[in-house]
């Protein structure tokens, strides 16, 4: 029971973070105004299921690199992580195309013209963060498959930490920084994923 306990708090840990983020965002940027809090809330109604669609695709190399550290064949986990790479350009890049559209896209939805421009120019900044998600994803399902989970909870938990800080430096315009919302949530994903991807770049084992 202890030995599954210790196995399984990283991964909660990492989901935890991950959960945590969304929540101090919708927080932090409920207390600028209602209209930046809608903005928010219908431009992750887009950025979120397409984060999630490219963390599904991509979850299939933690079960193969774990296979093949399973029949220590270790020599074909790195021709997995390149092709890996090609995919998640090609998903990067759909992603970010559509955020990058997605003005028309609201206007068929028919969002209000104060939500409009705030939830556009939020998804267009948070289009340039897409290969460093995918990025991250990568390098998270490569260093899932090989059990060495502790980095992936410990850059969870930093990221979280950056991004309340972040938060209240760009939501807010503490400590002399500018006033970004609700764009500075993008510039947190981007300090949150960028990160983690160099280091589970530089630490895959």
């Amino acid at each position: 029971m202890l030995s599954l306990l210790l196995l399984a708090a990283p991964v909660v840990g990492t989901q935890f973070s991950q959960m945590a983020m969304g929540v101090v965002d919708t927080v932090m940027s409920g207390q600028a105004s209602a209209v930046d809090l809608a903005a928010v809330a219908v431009g992750s109604s887009i950025w979120i299921p397409l984060m999630l669609f490219i963390g599904g695709v991509l979850t299939a190399i933690t079960p193969t690199v774990a296979h093949f550290c399973g029949a220590k064949h270790y020599h074909k986990i790195g021709h997995t992580i390149r092709q890996s790479i090609w995919i998640g350009i090609l998903l990067s890049l759909f992603g970010f195309l559509v955020l990058i559209s997605a003005y028309d896209l609201f206007v068929f939805m028919n969002v209000k013209a104060p939500i409009l421009p705030i939830a556009s120019s939020y998804l267009y900044a948070i289009a340039w963060g897409m290969p460093a998600i995918a990025g991250f994803y990568i390098l998270r399902y490569l260093s899932e498959g090989m059990a060495n989970i502790i980095p992936i909870m410990l850059t969870g938990i930093l990221g979280l930490l950056v991004n309340i800080l972040s938060n209240y430096m760009l939501i807010f315009g503490h400590f002399g920084a500018p006033q970004l919302v609700p764009k500075h949530i993008n510039f947190d994903r981007l300090t949150f994923h960028m990160p983690d991807s160099t280091y589970f770049g530089h630490h895959p084992h």
